[in-house]
């Protein structure tokens, strides 16, 4: 009997080191997940020079089912600074990622015009990675997934990618009767991105640069009398569940305070996504600050009407607008 008990317990020790040590991360929005100490380490370190957020259901403080893990980071390389985004999407429970994840990557040195895009699958047992991950050739955007898509595009603004097969191409004109087909003129992509019209504005700072987060960014009239609202129109439906606003540095008393957020098929019949309430305090040194929906919604228009500012009597202001 003492024999059988010593073999039990080596059984025992054995399976209990085998066992992969997890720990907790927080992205930032204070959603926690599992993964080994090293991917711990490198998602601190990417969150110290940018930010790693959840796009997915929180439950319980763990991620919690299908989502998307966006990391973005602006790091030195080699005495060059390179941004980096890298989109992580699947499925997670009770806050460990399980299966069969999508890795999607962008990468961009500031002094190139030219940035590189990559894709694989990753197999993840109880939060943490096994085997190599099983590279992907991407040879269009239909075989990237919605967000990586959107953000491939919103890349070429100002940069083009290695890629040749991911550049965005206008749809090519009808064939006019009996005429050879005639390709279409050429649109500048800024007609492909959301357009944002605005209640009222100041002089020239107007609601053009709110989709690429330029300065100085929309101002509203004088003295604005509320509610002051931004219309989004994002030129096709889609699912919503976050809203990001920033502020110019130093412009924190002018921000957006309490807002009214609806969404529409047509921007004729509008549903009420709820009233909500930012944290003045949190737009200061033009961080971002993200306001997740109460319900996920499914739109081609937003209307965010702003009901009062963060204390300054003069104006509302605001510089970028995401939306995931």
């Amino acid at each position: 009997m003492p024999v059988l008990l010593i073999t039990l317990c080596m059984a025992f020790s054995l399976t209990a080191h085998a066992a992969p040590k997890v720990f907790l991360f927080s992205e930032s929005a204070g959603c926690k997940l599992f993964a080994n100490e090293n991917t711990v380490k490198r998602l601190k370190e990417i969150a110290a020079s940018g930010r790693v957020v959840w796009e997915g259901q929180c439950k319980g403080g763990l991620i919690e089912g299908a989502g998307v893990l966006r990391q973005e980071a602006t790091e030195k390389a080699g005495g060059r600074t390179k941004t980096s985004v890298v989109l992580y999407s699947g499925t997670a429970r009770k806050g460990l990622r399980q299966g069969s994840w999508r890795r999607e990557s962008l990468d961009r040195y500031t002094d190139s015009t030219t940035f590189y895009t990559g894709a694989a699958t990753v197999h993840f047992v109880d939060g943490v990675a096994k085997g190599k991950p099983a590279l992907l050739a991407i040879a269009s955007l239909d075989q990237l997934t919605p967000s990586f898509r959107r953000l491939v595009i919103d890349a070429q603004r100002d940069a083009t990618p290695a890629n040749a097969a991911l550049r965005v191409s206008p749809p090519a004109a009808s064939a006019i009767a009996g005429a050879p087909p005639v390709a279409a003129p050429r649109r500048p992509l800024s007609e492909y991105f959301p357009r944002v019209t605005v209640s009222s504005q100041f002089e020239q700072f107007g609601p053009d640069g709110l989709m690429t987060f330029q300065r100085p960014g929309w101002l509203s009239a004088k003295s604005p009398a509320y509610p002051q609202w931004l219309l989004i129109d994002l030129r096709a439906s889609r699912d919503l569940k976050t809203i990001g606003i920033q502020v110019e540095e130093g412009q924190q008393p002018r921000a957006p305070k309490q807002v009214r957020i609806e969404s529409s098929a047509d921007a004729k019949m509008w549903n009420a996504a709820g009233d909500y309430e930012l944290a003045c305090a949190s737009f200061a040194d033009g961080n971002w600050v993200n306001q997740t929906l109460r319900d996920a919604v499914n739109a081609r228009y937003l209307r965010i009407s702003i009901l009062a500012n963060c204390g300054d009597p003069d104006h509302v202001t605001a510089r970028g607008l995401r939306f995931y």
